[in-house]
């Protein structure tokens, strides 16, 4: 007797369902609607545990190493992670709309362009794990006395499984992390306001130096929040269409602002114990904290475990960046490859000269500059297509177009932000280079008393230029089924 063989069916390339937690296979294609998924409120977790990390702790301590008081440098804290946190809720609500990762869906603005921000981004990640990396190593050095290459593998084990893992193994761990850290941060915070914090720390600027001041430090505390903003929709795109995007935006907001707030503020209350202790101190502030013992070796498997909460996040992104950039390498193994290049960035922070203060600074403010350029263009591109892109188009490189006017716009945010940064970088540059003294850092080493604006610069001059040469008419599509 004849039989019919059914067809198939072809197996999903990511999960389909909460605790789903098969390979993820799917890079920067969108995630088709059958297969969304998820409450809104698992935005929350995923971008709470993330912020529980040593190193936005050790933003906090830079508002010392400024010379900024207890009282200076909590409103800039405040209001710094309140800016940037706001960027990221606003992204994060175009993961549903679209189904798409944040670097491939700004191909919709830069075309094949997309290639240097999304390299550039690509690049910063590799950066942030690193600079992660720091804490998570020193914490296992003074844990197991394991020396820093072998902490820096240690991490990377974690990190790459469960990168590779996929997006719903991210979420779930990082669920999980979000309690387990913040029961522990909340008994450091305890033992902080008993025992090992002040408010007594103070200025050394005063007049018109103490608020430019003031104003750098809000820039690099929302820097870390504001750094988020490229990867955004990736951790939202498989929520279905239908999910409340006031519901996204909110409860990335509060996970962002309340978190990045929380560590900044503890580390400023014991910058006292950390500027003077190196590159080691915050760990072993944190364990001196926890008052050694077990609870001083729990803190150190917190910090590591924290870092890799952070770093997966980076890893993630970082993949999909380097796919919208054109790379056609599948996402686990590009994930493998971030963590390896990022061995080598830990080791410059670890080995290299200089003050750990000065390298961790010139980063974060390098974010914000490419970023405010990147945003600008991206912000105008999504308002004249009224936040419907046709995303069909944006999935194969190779028919996409070179798009001068949204690279155009990008470089030249970038370079306009130039004389308004306060890099020590740029300082060095300008004391060893006196002829570009009038570009680099002029506004901000002068009239501006150290403040530095080259984010806002940016971001304005990105977006004026590209809505004055995109020419081409940007067509919405309909509205996708609610």
């Amino acid at each position: 007797m004849a039989t019919t063989r059914q067809a198939a069916r072809p197996r999903p390339a990511g999960p389909t369902r909460e605790n789903d937690v098969r390979v993820e296979l799917r890079g920067l294609e969108p995630v088709p609607g059958p297969e969304r998924y998820g409450r809104p409120s698992r935005i929350f977790t995923m971008w709470l545990s993330p912020q529980f990390t040593p190193s936005a702790l050790f933003i906090g301590v830079l508002a010392a190493s400024l010379g900024l008081s207890f009282w200076q440098g909590l409103p800039a804290i405040v209001i710094g992670n309140i800016i940037g946190a706001l960027v990221v809720a606003a992204l994060c609500t175009w993961g549903p709309r679209t189904g798409m990762g944040q670097m491939p869906l700004s191909r919709a603005a830069f075309g094949k362009s997309n290639v240097l921000p999304g390299v550039v981004n690509w690049a910063s990640t590799i950066g942030w794990i690193a600079f992660n990396n720091v804490f998570g190593a020193t914490a296992l050095k003074l844990l197991i006395h394991a020396p820093y290459w072998l902490g820096l593998l240690l991490i990377f084990a974690g990190e790459a499984v469960i990168s590779v893992l996929g997006h719903e193994v991210i979420h779930m761990f990082e669920k999980w992390m979000s309690w387990v850290l913040g029961i522990i941060f909340v008994i450091i915070t305890i033992r902080v306001i008993t025992s090992g914090g002040t408010t007594t720390l103070h200025a050394t600027a005063h007049g018109a130096d103490a608020i430019g001041l003031f104003f750098l430090m809000l820039v690099i505390a929302g820097s870390d929040g504001y750094a988020w903003a490229p990867y955004a929709a990736d951790y939202s795109r498989y929520f279905p269409a239908s999910v409340s995007r006031r519901k996204i935006f909110w409860y990335t907001f509060a996970a962002v602002a309340g978190g990045l707030t929380w560590m900044m503020l503890l580390g400023l209350s014991v910058a006292h114990r950390v500027v003077s202790a190196g590159t080691i101190g915050t760990a072993s502030a944190i364990r001196d904290l926890m008052g050694g013992g077990a609870l001083g070796v729990l803190a150190m498997i917190a910090i590591y475990l924290a870092t890799v909460a952070a770093d997966v996040v980076n890893d993630y992104t970082g993949s999909l960046s380097l796919q919208a950039a054109g790379i056609t390498v599948r996402r686990p193994a590009i994930a493998l490859v971030n963590g390896a290049a990022a061995f080598g960035f830990s080791a410059w922070f670890l080995y290299a000269p200089g003050a750990l203060y000065d390298k961790v600074e010139n980063l974060l403010l390098f974010f914000t500059y490419w970023i405010s350029a990147w945003l600008g263009v991206v912000v105008v591109d999504w308002v004249r297509r009224r936040g419907r892109v046709d995303v069909g188009e944006l999935r194969d490189f190779a028919k996409l177009r070179w798009s001068a006017p949204a690279l155009i716009a990008f470089v030249a945010g970038f370079a306009a932000s130039i004389p308004f940064s306060n890099t020590t970088a740029g300082y060095d540059f300008v004391a060893s280079h006196p002829a570009f003294k009038d570009v680099v850092g002029y506004f901000a080493f002068g009239p501006l008393h150290q403040a530095d604006l080259g984010f806002i610069v940016a971001f304005a001059v990105a977006a004026l230029l590209y809505l004055a040469l995109q020419r081409r008419p940007a067509t919405p599509i309909p509205e996708p089924p609610r």
